[in-house]
């Protein structure tokens, strides 16, 4: 019988391709949810933290906050 690292391949497979192409942020999958998690890597007010069923969905929160007035990553520190 497998260990956990056997669950999901494709999602994790996904999480790390969109992790290495999101500066800014640290994307992950969650084999005991199901879900993909976005947790921003940048100073802000509180902590940042995004979760989705899929990737694309993902990617669109990501893009909302980082477009968010407040919330978004200062672009000198990007």
């Amino acid at each position: 019988m497998p260990g956990w690292q056997g669950w999901d391949p494709d999602q994790r497979r996904a999480a790390w391709e969109l992790d290495r192409s999101e500066r800014g942020w640290v994307v992950f999958y969650g084999p005991y949810t199901r879900r993909f998690y976005a947790i921003a890597a940048w100073p802000s007010p509180f902590p940042l933290v995004l979760d989705a069923d899929g990737t694309t969905e993902l990617r669109r929160l990501m893009r909302e906050v980082d477009v968010a007035p407040g919330l978004a990553q200062d672009p000198r520190t990007a």
